[in-house]
């Protein structure tokens, strides 16, 4: 003779239970959205302590707890929407500083790349939100995940590429002081009629000069930079320079040294 079959509430799932074999059908299976159909055996059910069967607890949990994780990874999702909004809109104004960026493809094209993680979070929210509202707490962790990740791995590149340029700036600042030590400024001056003109070789390798125009504001600009070895000068072809390569072998220093003696020009 066939059990009877009997169900109970359990929380917001339903027990049903015919003989020793029951079944537990949640308001929404976290797994694939059906009922269980398939009765097991199970001796410790208990109509009047329904939460006394161990696998129907675990069950419970396991929903539940997916439910908080949902929930959680939206309010991460919708935080992470205000920042990133707040950024993009930031970056979008900042964009139109250049020149001609307004009409220029390039720009219109990093401007829509810049605004793809507001976009997937966009996206995400919304169907979070509808999977949430149908009890699909495993779509919404899994529709989540995605793009919590590709925002975590946005800031870690941005922490990474800050410390990067930090270190190189730190790098650069010690090396600046090194050559400041190693190799002080030097000058070498040509005596012209009113004033003086002066070749200036910086630490940094950078050469400029200024020559005397008769007035208190002299003519001025990059000449050339220093090989790696410092011995070397490679000049810089340019319209605007007013000291040619043939002049350089009339500056000498403060030990009477000229120019030409002390460096190679290229």
């Amino acid at each position: 003779m066939e059990s009877t079959k009997n169900t109970k509430k359990l929380g917001g799932n339903t027990l049903i239970t015919k003989g020793s074999r029951y079944a537990i059908e949640p308001m929404s299976d976290v797994i694939n959205q059906r009922p269980y159909t398939d009765f097991r055996m199970c001796k410790d059910v208990d109509l009047s302590r329904p939460k006394t069967c161990c696998s129907c607890s675990v069950l419970i949990t396991i929903f539940n707890q997916m439910k908080i994780v949902a929930i959680l990874l939206m309010i991460i999702s919708v935080n992470a929407l205000f920042g990133f909004g707040l950024m993009y809109l930031l970056g979008f104004a900042m964009s139109f500083d250049a020149p001609g960026s307004q009409s220029d493809p390039k720009a219109w094209g990093m401007r829509f790349l810049m605004f793809l993680p507001v976009l997937f979070l966009i996206l995400a929210l919304i169907l979070s939100i509808s999977a949430f509202s149908s009890g699909n707490y495993r779509r919404v962790v899994m529709i989540n995940i995605i793009p919590i990740g590709i925002c975590a791995a946005f800031l870690a590149f941005m922490f990474i590429s800050s410390y990067s340029s930090l270190a190189k700036y730190r790098a650069s600042q010690a090396k600046e002081a090194q050559d400041a030590r190693l190799y002080p400024e030097q000058r070498f001056l040509r005596h012209v009629e009113g004033g003086t003109d002066t070749i200036i070789v910086f630490p940094s390798r950078i050469v400029a000069y200024r020559k005397y125009q008769g007035t208190d504001i002299p003519w001025a600009g990059p000449l050339g930079d220093l090989s790696d070895d410092r011995t070397t000068l490679k000049v810089i072809v340019n319209s605007d320079t007013k000291i040619y390569k043939e002049e350089l072998d009339q500056f000498v220093d403060d030990q009477g040294r000229k120019f030409t003696d002390v460096y190679i020009v290229q």
